[in-house]
This record gives C-alpha cells, sequence and structure tokens, in this order.
C-alpha cells in the first residue's frame, strides 16, 4: 500500500515537470520573442539571396543615378514624396562628395528597408490585436517568399505607411488622416483609401478626418511646389498614357497567346512608361476595358462614402475589410502590376490577420496571399526574359497564370469579408 502511494507520488512527480516545460515551450513559440527571432533568420536568408543573385540591385542603381543627377525630369515617374527617402540619403550621407558613394546608398538603402520592416512589424505588436502573433508571422514569410524585389524597391514604404494607417485609423484617426495624406503623396494609389475616413454626417469625428486629409494633402503639395509645379504634376501625366503591362491580369490572355502561339501576333517592348508592355490584336481595347473598371472601382468608393455617410455601419472591422477590397480591386483593375504591387497587399492583410485571425476567409486569403507572394518572385527575376521574349515556355506561363487567378481570388474573398462585416456591424446596429 505505501509502495503504490509512493510510486504514485513519484509519478505525479515526475509528470509534473514535463507538463509545464511543454506548456512553457508552447508559450515560447507562441511568443513575440520567438517571432522577432523569426524575423531574423528570415531577412537574414533574404540578403543572402540578394547577394546570390543581384540582378534586382538594377533598381538601386537607377534610383541612386536619378537622384545624384542634376535632370530635373530624372525619376519623373515617382511622385515627388516618393522619392524623398533615396534623398534623405543621398543628402545625410553627402553623397555627392563620397568616395564609393555608390556603395554607401545600396547599403543605407538596405539598411532603411530593414528599419522600416522591423519598425512595422514592432508597430503591430505594440497594439492588442488577438491576432497579433499569427499576424506577424504572416509579415516575415511575406517578404521572405517575396524575395529580392522587396528589399530594393521604393515601394515598401507607402506600403508601411498605409499599414500603420490602418492601425492608427482605430487607434488615433487624427493621425491616421496625415499619413494617408503622406502616402497619397508618395505613391498616388491610397488616395482612393481616403473614403475609410468617411463615417455618419452626424459625427464630428468624420468632418475631422477628412478635414485633416485634405489639410495635410495640401501642406504637403505646397512643399513640392516649391520644386516645380512640374514636378508636381509629372506622376500624373506620366500615368496618363500607359499601356497594358506584361504582368497585369488584364494582359494575361495576350501573353498567353504570344508565347504558346508560334505567331508573330504579340510583341513585347521596353514602353516610355518604363515597364515592358504588350502590344497586338485586342491589346488596345482591353487597356479600354481596365480604364473603364478602374473608373468603376473609383466610383464604388465614391458610392459607399455616400453610404457611409447616411448610415451608422462604420466600424473598426468593416474599415479594415473595406482597405483590403479597395487594394485588391485596384490591383485586379489595374493595367499595370510589378512585382513589388504584392508590397500593397501585406500590410493590409497583416492588419486584417491581427484583427480576425480567426475568420476562415481571411486565412485561406493569408495562404493564397503567401503563395500568390512566392509565384512573383518566380515571374521577376527568374521567368522575367521568357516573358519579355514571349519564349514558347510552359512552365512560366503556367506560374503567370497561377499567380494572377490567385490574386482575382483574393480580390473575391476580400470582398466576401468586406460584405460580411458590413452586415454584421448593420445588424449590431439595427
Amino acid at each position: 500500500m505505501c509502495s503504490a502511494t509512493s510510486s504514485t507520488l513519484n509519478t505525479s512527480a515526475i509528470g509534473t515537470p514535463r507538463l509545464n516545460s511543454g506548456a512553457a515551450f508552447r508559450r515560447f513559440l507562441n511568443s513575440t520573442a520567438f517571432l522577432w527571432m523569426g524575423w531574423v533568420v528570415f531577412r537574414l536568408l533574404l540578403l543572402r539571396r540578394l547577394r546570390l543573385d543581384q540582378r534586382t540591385l538594377g533598381d538601386l542603381y537607377y534610383y541612386f543615378n536619378g537622384v545624384s543627377s542634376a535632370d530635373p525630369t530624372a525619376l519623373k515617374e515617382y511622385p515627388a514624396a516618393g522619392i524623398w527617402p533615396i534623398e534623405f540619403i543621398y543628402r545625410f550621407f553627402h553623397l555627392d562628395a563620397a568616395h564609393n558613394a555608390q556603395a554607401i546608398f545600396i547599403f543605407a538603402f538596405l539598411v532603411m528597408f530593414l528599419i522600416t520592416d522591423a519598425a512595422f512589424l514592432a508597430y503591430l505588436l505594440g497594439t492588442a490585436a488577438p491576432g497579433k502573433i499569427i499576424a506577424g508571422w504572416f509579415w516575415v514569410l511575406f517578404g521572405f517568399l517575396l524575395g529580392q524585389v522587396y528589399p530594393t524597391r521604393l515601394d515598401i514604404i507607402p506600403g508601411v505607411i498605409v499599414g500603420v494607417f490602418t492601425i492608427c485609423l482605430l487607434r488615433h484617426p487624427r493621425s491616421a488622416s496625415f499619413l494617408l495624406a503622406l502616402a497619397t503623396m508618395m505613391k498616388l494609389w491610397p488616395g482612393i483609401l481616403g473614403v475609410s475616413l468617411v463615417g455618419y454626417y452626424r459625427s464630428s469625428g468624420t468632418w475631422q478626418r477628412i478635414a485633416i486629409f485634405f489639410a495635410s494633402l495640401t501642406s504637403l503639395a505646397i512643399i513640392i511646389g516649391f520644386s516645380g509645379v512640374s514636378r508636381l504634376l509629372s506622376p500624373l501625366t506620366y500615368q496618363s498614357d500607359r499601356g497594358l503591362q506584361i504582368e497585369s491580369l488584364a494582359a494575361t490572355p495576350f501573353v498567353l497567346l504570344g508565347m504558346l502561339n508560334d505567331t508573330d501576333s504579340y510583341t513585347v517592348a521596353f514602353a516610355e512608361s518604363k515597364s515592358f508592355e504588350i502590344y497586338g490584336f485586342g491589346v488596345e481595347a482591353m487597356t479600354t476595358v481596365t480604364s473603364i473598371t478602374m473608373v468603376a472601382v473609383l466610383l464604388f468608393a465614391l458610392c459607399w462614402a455616400i453610404q457611409q455617410l447616411r448610415t451608422q455601419i462604420r466600424s473598426p472591422h468593416t474599415t479594415v475589410a473595406l482597405i483590403l477590397f479597395l487594394i485588391m480591386l485596384l490591383l485586379s483593375t489595374n493595367k499595370v502590376f510589378s512585382p513589388q504591387y504584392m508590397a500593397w497587399i501585406a500590410p493590409a492583410m497583416t492588419v486584417a490577420i491581427s484583427l480576425r485571425p480567426t475568420s476562415q476567409w481571411l486565412r485561406f486569403a493569408a495562404v493564397l496571399t503567401l503563395i500568390a507572394t512566392f509565384c512573383t518572385s518566380l515571374i521577376y527575376p527568374r521567368y522575367y526574359d521568357s516573358f519579355i521574349a514571349l519564349q514558347p515556355d510552359v512552365l512560366p506561363a503556367l506560374v503567370l497564370v497561377i499567380r494572377n487567378l490567385l490574386i482575382a481570388m483574393i480580390t473575391i474573398i476580400a470582398g466576401i469579408w468586406w460584405y460580411q462585416e458590413t452586415k454584421l456591424t448593420a445588424q449590431a446596429n439595427s
């Protein structure tokens, strides 16, 4: 009897530490410390990929040559505010008089990328969002899967600002209005997200958010205007005559026809827009269609803003869902789709996951986004020569189709989630 009791006590004494250690290990795996360890590992691997394949460094050479040039039309495709980060690097390090100026510029740009990337993750983890850990892992994996493009393009900065704006809109709405204005002046496309500032017309917060947004836009425009009105308007005129870029959803059928049919019906050329565009039968008509669908997206946003003024259906979840849906609509209907545009999706998707970690739709969309991101890293730089030459290669064509189908699916899922959140909010307020 005594031995049995002793055996039981010994078993429990041995088993308890094992259970405690197992629980502690699971807590560690779900901790911010482990997440930051993952960030360090995956970003080091990303930089190693960049070192092994330096083709995307051409963008950094282009930035350096543009910012160091005396030509006022250099980098005209970028809004003036969009090149402030590289102008800061150039002036802060006095690269006009420095030896190895280009190497210093590239190093400083990569450091700026790491700081920006880490700052967004840190800001996310500082919130009380229930799914911030899983959302953080999504962010870490996204950057790694996008590959060498991710740390070498300016688009991460306005993309991250939009992500911070999305978080701030729920916590510090006045600051959010300024952030959105800044992102808009840096890249133009975030301007459509201004509809997320609109709420019930009787709410003073609605008019405060809108007023700060437009006041910030005006102030930034005045600052840029000191550099010349032409510099303020050049991104708008630059965008007006663009054709179908080969990676866009609208260009996909023509790229496939050009690659898989042994004909000369389609050609790809480097256009004045400084992107590769496709030409041939039906392309001009499709370009017109994309222009019409883009107008339809803008009208949808305007109609929703009017609806928001009339009803009290604005909530944190509907707002984030709207932001994600609008971004996906912009990408799906755009005649341009560059690899770095995936950085438009990821910050908003990260915030959405942090708010609704249990949503099956969002989890599915997040997985599809990571797959689409990996496909994008294959499209450029690995398979890009095949698209430019319209070579009869099945695998690159298949990757392009899969990526663009995934983008279309994510857009639909984002729309479903937005509709569900809007319906739930309307029912709660009825």
